[in-house]
């Protein structure tokens, strides 16, 4: 019998990190500032800040870094957002729930998220609002899936490095994936592409927008309705 995918389980968490100067000056590439553990989804997290870049490519882009850790025990599948938040209750940040790239598979001490995070000119702007009497917004949402997916499974993204950049399948390769995965179950790529996302209620749109790997796949998908044929056809 075919295993359901379950719904997620979203919690989220508000960081104020505070003397934000102080620890730009202190801290060196690759050096963090973190937020201390804390319970979201069932499980326990930290975000991960790095205010001069988590490598010295995004240090002398002029790029701060940011990022989340599972902290418990164990593997688990989650989709997450980690936003900056302006005095005008706006973000920025980078957002797994609407435009996946894969699901994140984390294990202790993994790191999912962005090096390439925000320009430091731009944090620093007064114009930005994002820093506010030396203090710092951070917004993490974070939604875990009660019934996990196959581990070889092609939306699954699992970190390669425990301090890594951004560990995001190529087109390419979500592409070959979920063409195997297709032919393994004998099924069209769109009718296996659609029945996955509505068990795992990951939200999509229509059309491909700029950057959105899963959606761009989905959309081709959908748009070719490429069908593979059996021995038995």
């Amino acid at each position: 019998m075919e295993k359901e995918v379950g719904k997620l389980h979203k919690s989220s968490h508000l960081w104020v990190l505070r003397d934000y100067s102080r620890h730009r000056a202190r801290l060196g590439v690759g050096q963090a500032v973190k937020s201390g553990e804390f319970t979201a989804a069932g499980h326990r997290w930290e975000i991960v800040f790095y205010p001069n870049g988590a490598h010295p490519e995004t240090q002398r882009q002029g790029y701060a870094s940011l990022y989340l850790t599972l902290r418990s025990g164990g593997r688990v599948q989650c989709l997450h957002g980690l936003y900056l938040l302006n005095a005008n209750g706006g973000h920025r940040g980078i957002g797994l729930f609407k435009s996946c790239s894969g699901i994140a598979c984390l294990g202790p001490g993994e790191l999912s998220g962005q090096r390439q995070f925000i320009k430091r000119s731009v944090l620093e702007s007064p114009d930005s609002g994002y820093l506010r009497e030396d203090c710092l917004r951070l917004r993490c949402t974070i939604g875990v899936l009660d019934c996990p997916f196959p581990m070889d499974h092609p939306f699954l993204r699992v970190p390669t490095h425990k301090k890594g950049g951004d560990q995001c399948k190529s087109l390419k390769e979500i592409w070959s994936s979920l063409l195997k995965e297709a032919v393994r179950c004998k099924e069209s790529a769109s009718a296996l592409l659609q029945r996955e996302l509505l068990a795992s209620s990951i939200s999509i749109s229509s059309a491909p927008p700029k950057g959105k790997l899963l959606e761009s796949v989905i959309w081709r998908l959908s748009a070719t309705k490429l069908k593979h044929k059996t021995k038995d056809d």
